[in-house]
């Protein structure tokens, strides 16, 4: 993860590996850089941690970290929420659980409300009984880091399991949204949970983004109050690569937009966050071959795409002349093109043509609507976007 904390300064956050003869290790680690590059990188070395969830700065400029781990003098894992000092001093470490010793608590994310307690949620599962469901998992930390209170929430759907919980505070309150789908089997749907800051329900309802099977990734505020939820999609009964989705909601959980991003391989986001002019910035990764590579996607206040980008993209551009076009137009292609999508704004491709070998094309429009439409050029290095614009004959 990576969090800001001044123009030019910013954390990286992740976690590492150590192995020894006596035992393996896997510790969180903190990177700190300028624009100039590395300022310093330090570990976490007291926790033997398995993993790390989630990272935010919080108010007084402190930075909260979530995740999985336990003690060295532990015998048993559980979730942890620790707070660190820009500077890497470590502050206090949590355990969490819910002192049921037949339990075992994982933490995905956490936020800080207003009083500067903080709210961190996961899931919860037996120990003693196999093939149970998982269910939603949420405590109440207080800024010294003693748990105040904990609570174990039935699913939404009596049959249903809770995956990957993620949450964001609202000054007093907190939306909480997760991947619930009937256990092991049946479509996901997202949960939406509403709780003020003793961890009460205020409301509970599903969102659906339509035609698709959907798990959330992460879930951020806007400056208007409004929340946006980003994750992967699967559209029932398609051979189609996996969408990415992205859905705008209010404060009581109504669902303003939402649009999936199609491409030609399986595509999700991790996180999305409001950019200065009012659209939204998403990162996630492609999948092709069993290669994962980072995506990054800008999008228009409405949700639709404006322009996209991968790490790697290769020298030369992708043109398109005339444009805008009422018939037909002349593709010049990168180096390397193997195929040219033409999509809508939305992400929906409309034609695929295989561009190996090929510098230049001719592309007809007729067929098309006028409108805005996007052409991808796909390379082993990665992919270029160009806009089109198509008028009326």
């Amino acid at each position: 993860m990576i969090i800001g904390l001044s123009d030019s300064l910013y954390y990286i956050c992740g976690t590492t590996y150590e192995s020894s003869s006596s035992i393996d290790t896997t510790f969180v680690f903190i990177t700190m850089r300028n624009s100039g590059g590395l300022v310093e990188t330090f570990l976490l070395s007291n926790i033997h941690y398995y993993n790390l969830s989630y990272a935010i700065k919080t108010s007084n400029n402190k930075i909260a970290l979530c995740g999985n781990g336990r003690k060295f003098n532990e015998t048993s894992g559980g979730g942890y929420l620790t707070l660190i000092t820009q500077s890497g001093e470590l502050l206090w470490t949590t355990r969490i659980n819910d002192d049921d010793p037949t339990t075992t608590e994982s933490i995905t994310s956490v936020a800080e409300l207003q009083n500067g307690y903080y709210v961190a949620v996961g899931t919860v599962r037996s120990n003693v009984t196999l093939n149970l469901p998982y269910k939603l998992f949420v405590v109440l930390i207080n800024n010294n880091g003693l748990i105040e209170k904990s609570r174990v929430f039935d699913n939404y759907y009596e049959d249903g399991s809770t995956e990957n919980p993620v949450i964001c505070s609202n000054n007093e309150t907190a939306l909480v949204s997760a991947t619930i789908s009937p256990y092991y089997t049946g479509p996901r749907s997202i949960w939406l949970l509403k709780i003020d800051n003793d961890c009460d329900t205020l409301w509970t309802k599903p969102l659906t983004i339509e035609n698709a099977s959907c798990g959330v990734g992460s879930i951020t505020k806007t400056n208007t109050g409004h929340f946006i939820l980003s994750g992967n999609a699967v559209i029932p009964n398609s051979t189609s690569p996996y969408p990415a989705f992205l859905a705008k909601i209010d404060s009581n959980g109504t669902q303003l937009w939402s649009n999936t991003f199609s491409g030609a391989t399986s595509t999700s986001f991790t996180y999305c966050k409001e950019s200065v002019d009012g659209g939204l910035a998403a990162i996630g990764q492609t999948i092709s071959n069993g290669l994962f590579r980072i995506y990054f996607v800008k999008t228009d206040t409405a949700g639709l795409i404006t322009s996209t980008w991968q790490p790697g993209a290769v020298a030369g551009r992708l043109t398109v002349s005339p444009n805008p076009v009422t018939d037909v137009c002349y593709v010049t292609l990168p180096q390397g093109c193997r195929q040219l999508n033409l999509l809508t704004l939305q992400g929906q491709t409309l034609l695929t043509i295989n561009t190996t070998g090929k510098s230049t094309l001719e592309l007809s429009t007729n067929w098309l609507p006028a409108g805005l439409y996007l052409l991808r050029a796909e390379t082993p290095s990665g992919c270029m976007i160009e806009k089109i614009l198509k008028l009326k004959p």
